[in-house]
């Protein structure tokens, strides 16, 4: 007969086994287990924690009869209905939250009027609670005062989706364990403002993740100057930042915060360019401050563009840390192409970043997708100034669709000496200097495109370029790509 304690790792080794289970039957492993024998039946119930034994609740879980016969084991609660729920559906919820001694992980996303329900009943302790998700639908809600009884000293994630806390210093302070914070489509409220952000940070010195989804109108000042860049909060733990909303918020919120260890940040501003779109000066404070982001040598990125968002993914190769800065859609813009304009004004306030990148890719998602209603082609005319941060790039994969825009844009630039600088024009308005190969996904005329960059090429030649190789093929390209 095995020990109890060889029984308990194999017991675990069947949880382990499950949790590669998608869906929520992974909650029912250990329930063929306990119907073994006694022995077994006693083990796994005397050993609820170690074997992280949970009893899933849903809205069609008969809570009453499945309740009362199990033990007193912990219980995960999770309902995903944004439509009207039956009274058996509310009695099933409602049940299983009243049993707040014993819920460890809740997940509700309801309509705001059965979510306000289950909130009310949520003004106690809830003291084993670690994980708890809440989002809501269409409008909004406002957590009230007392939510949770009290500290939730256990808690270790907390996601909400359309909700705001009425006051977010006093919820982020009763639950100075977390680990993981989204606060995703959160209205601005004065409770949520910059400043309150950053107070209610402070004491979160254990957080890991965070994200921060702000809508609406966020109307202030100009973001104070970088030189009066002063870090007010120090999140110790935190590696991973999200950011989504208007750039004027994020400027006055990163300028209250330091995060020495951050290695992994994605930025998505809105903004409507009044002001300066360019005025991203607390950011890069702030990406200064991180010395993982700081000192990190990115020599790969891939820029993609969508008619509402653009984005470009820096990836550091080396010790496979990364960020991630992505700028979304410009509200009033009426033209596609103008969506460009933030990504290249971002960048080119980046140069500790985009110096060091060898590698770069561009793609577009689908056909056509800056060209109006007369044809005429929307990115080309932005598209250099994004690239002319670039001066280290030695490859350049232009990908699918991207093709349509390179040709008209690579002539516009054998035109305008842009992409070539001569012996008079300097440097800084050169594009691509050290460009020396060139992958298009390409199915046309290669030999119309090659004579498209023949001045290009050698013009190149003339000012002492690298040369420039053109790769078309994708089984070369990729053999060119699994060495980088």
């Amino acid at each position: 007969m095995l020990p109890g304690g060889i029984l308990l790792e194999v017991f675990d080794f069947c949880r382990l086994e499950a949790s590669e289970i998608q869906d929520k039957n992974f909650y029912n492993w250990w329930h063929k287990l306990v119907h073994v024998c006694q022995r077994w039946r006693q083990l796994i119930f005397t050993s609820p924690h170690h074997l992280n034994l949970q009893l899933l609740c849903t809205d069609k879980t008969p809570a009453r009869k499945k309740l009362d016969c199990w033990p007193q084991i912990p219980i995960t609660i999770d309902v995903n209905s944004l439509t009207n729920l039956s009274p058996v559906q509310e009695d099933n919820l409602f049940t299983a939250l009243e049993h707040s001694d014993r819920v460890c992980n809740i997940t509700l996303s309801l309509t705001k009027p059965h979510l306000e329900k289950a909130v009310k009943m949520m003004l106690k302790p809830f003291p084993v609670l670690t994980h708890l998700q809440l989002l809501t639908s269409p409008n909004p809600l406002i957590l009230p005062s007392g939510f949770l009884g009290g500290p939730a000293l256990g808690l270790q994630e907390l996601d909400l989706k359309r909700i705001s806390p009425p006051a977010l210093p006093s919820i982020l302070s009763s639950t100075s364990n977390l680990v993981h914070l989204h606060l995703r489509n959160l209205p601005i409220t004065a409770d949520v403002l910059p400043k309150a952000m950053a107070m209610g940070l402070a004491a979160a010195a254990k957080l890991e993740s965070l994200t921060i989804q702000v809508v609406g109108n966020y109307h202030t000042r100009q973001p104070l100057p970088a030189q009066k860049f002063k870090a007010r909060t120090t999140l110790p733990a935190l590696t991973h930042f999200q950011f989504q909303g208007s750039y004027k918020y994020l400027g006055n919120l990163v300028a209250r915060l330091d995060t020495p260890h951050l290695f992994d940040l994605t930025i998505q501003t809105t903004s409507n360019l009044e002001g300066g779109v360019s005025r991203f000066h607390q950011l890069f404070q702030f990406i200064d401050c991180a010395e993982d982001l700081k000192l990190a040598q990115f020599r790969h990125a891939r820029a993609q563009f969508n008619d509402d968002q653009s984005f470009i993914h820096f990836d550091n190769a080396q010790t496979g840390k990364h960020t991630h800065l992505t700028l979304g859609e410009v509200p009033g813009m009426a033209e596609f192409g103008e969506s460009l304009r933030p990504l290249g004004a971002l960048f080119s306030q980046a140069s500790a970043i985009t110096s060091t990148v060898r590698h770069l890719s561009i793609a577009l998602p689908y056909e056509n997708a800056f060209v109006d209603d007369e044809g005429r082609n929307l990115a080309v005319r932005t598209l250099p100034s994004l690239l002319h941060p670039f001066v280290a790039v030695e490859t350049l994969h232009v990908e699918g669709q991207f093709t349509d825009i390179f040709f008209p844009m690579f002539n516009k630039l054998r035109l305008s000496n842009e992409m070539v600088a001569e012996v008079s024009t300097e440097a800084s308005t050169e594009v691509l200097p050290a460009l020396r190969l060139l992958i298009v996904d390409f199915e046309g005329n290669l030999p119309i495109f090659v004579k498209t960059l023949s001045m290009f090429i050698e013009r190149r030649q003339f000012v002492g370029r690298p040369p420039l190789t053109i790769v078309t093929c994708r089984r070369v390209r990729g053999e060119i790509e699994g060495g980088y």
